[in-house]
């Protein structure tokens, strides 16, 4: 539920209210149906989120926003029953309070902006993992796994909470240097401290210059960022569980923040009245990328951070804005891209120990060369109706970390998953419209249309297989009033 109010012209509210919950099954294979057909675990989820925002207009040149949200939310694995199966229990909670406040001042030349975000976290986790079961079945059927086990060859158990939290504040400055050259520069602070503490300045800067009066423009970017480890089972994650692997019993730091340096050069060039084209070539460089790891035979994700992370690649990007007459807008964009991690894996948890005792490039589990995403929407002005479509081409991720450090382009290409293409469909109308302005809103949206459930990625032997969702139908009502 969203409630707008202005008090007057120069205050406004909106009160942002959302609440959900899910109840899922893991899915399982025809093999575990035969051979362990008690192997039926479950998730559920619960959730909520308050944001309430005001807006202010200090003067004709000065904006002030400021923001107070709240969010709460928990998870629960309910483990498998089967004697074949790992038994593996995951419940955690968090509790998220913040405040975000920012204000932009236009002078001349310049708009500048400032602001700070404040946020208090709250996690609070729980851990149960006895996987002797998933060695058995392994042994059974002869397949690859990992010995993880706790004191005596019994089960991992975890319970702990913790508060901390995240201060960040910045200032930049949009300044228009002359009628075609642009230059926005800015310094951001973070402090993060929670599982473990960090904090950087990270500096911003971006030129564009426009080099004909068509609207060519070239632009320019250095970025630095700073990544705070993901909430989700951070705990769990800086807990050293490696220390239970059997091969290599050694505990792992907590988990660090990623560091990134990104370069960007691209070109856009509006080729019609209604149509504009742009090509951007980037270039970024990581100390301790992060990615997740799943516990052997369960749904329980935690996260790795290694040595340090490249990725390069262009995007091309067209938009068709909207055509007034005929009511259509569209766009389409397109990615190439490389992406690689270093091993060793340096901090959080990690159960393949090559990982561990390895060092040298591979390609990240993300990396997935062509990426194309595009679609369209139609509006009928006079009855309100309208419709859109989307669509995703991906051409696969790796299944294996196959090149090392030194190994030539000519190399054999890694294993991949196959490529995809999945389309979306929406339609939907405004009704009882008065001077531009819909009293009541109905929407239908049909996703994965072809129901095409493609692997998403799987990472090695030792991990399932993630599948996209099978077709999913959803509807909404919107009431303004």
């Amino acid at each position: 539920m969203q409630l707008d109010f202005n008090a007057n012209p120069a205050n406004s509210l909106k009160l942002v209210l959302m609440g959900d919950g899910t109840n899922f099954q893991i899915p399982k294979t025809s093999l575990d149906d035969e051979i362990r057909p008690s192997a039926n675990a479950s998730e559920r989820t619960r959730e909520q989120t308050a944001v309430l925002t005001w807006n202010h207009t200090v003067s004709s040149n000065t904006l002030l926003n400021t923001s107070f949200y709240e969010r709460w939310s928990r998870t629960e694995l309910i483990p498998a029953s089967d004697p074949l199966s790992a038994f593996a229990q995951n419940r955690r909670t968090l509790s998220t309070t913040g405040f975000k406040s920012d204000v932009t001042w236009f002078a001349g030349r310049h708009s500048v902006k400032g602001g700070v975000d404040l946020v208090l976290l709250r996690p609070d986790e729980n851990l149960f993992f006895f996987g002797e079961g998933y060695i058995a079945f392994s042994h059974l059927l002869g397949l690859p796994h990992v010995h993880l086990r706790g004191p005596n060859r019994g089960p991992i158990t975890f319970a702990e909470r913790k508060t901390g939290g995240q201060a960040s504040g910045y200032v930049q400055d949009a300044v228009q240097l002359t009628g075609n050259l642009r230059l926005d520069a800015g310094l951001r602070y973070d402090g993060y401290s929670l599982a473990t503490s960090a904090w950087q300045f990270s500096p911003r800067l971006n030129l564009a210059y426009r080099i004909s009066r068509a609207g060519t423009v070239l632009h320019a970017s250095y970025n630095h960022f700073f990544v705070p480890p993901a909430v989700e089972n951070v705990l769990i994650s800086s807990a050293g569980l490696t220390r239970f692997l059997q091969d290599r019993p050694e505990a792992l730091p907590p988990l660090q923040p990623i560091i990134e340096d990104q370069f960007e050069l691209g070109l856009t060039h509006p080729f019609a009245r209604n149509l504009r084209a742009g090509l951007t070539g980037y270039y970024r460089t990581s100390d301790n990328p992060v990615h997740t790891v799943l516990f052997p035979d369960s749904r329980i994700y935690a996260y790795a951070n290694f040595d340090k992370g490249k990725a390069y690649g262009m995007e091309v990007k067209t938009e068709v804005t909207p055509i007034q007459r005929i009511g259509v807008s569209a766009y389409m964009n397109y990615s190439l891209s490389r992406v690689y991690f270093w091993n060793p894996v340096t901090a959080g948890f990690v159960d393949e120990t090559h990982h561990l005792e390895e060092s040298g490039r591979f390609l990240a589990p993300m990396d997935q060369t062509h990426t194309l995403n595009a679609g369209f929407t139609y509006h009928h002005r006079k009855t309100g109706a309208w419709a859109g479509m989307t669509f995703e081409y991906g051409s696969g991720t790796p299944t294996e970390a196959e090149e090392e450090e030194g190994a030539s382009m000519e190399a054999p290409v890694p294993l991949r998953v196959p490529a995809h293409f999945t389309q979306n469909l929406t339609v939907g109308v405004d009704l009882f419209r008065r001077r531009d302005r819909s009293w009541l809103g109905l929407q239908f949206n049909v996703e994965n249309l072809t129901n095409n459930v493609y692997k998403v990625s799987q990472e090695s032997v030792f991990s399932p297989g993630e599948y996209f969702n099978p077709r999913f139908y959803s509807g909404s009502l919107k009431v303004h009033f």
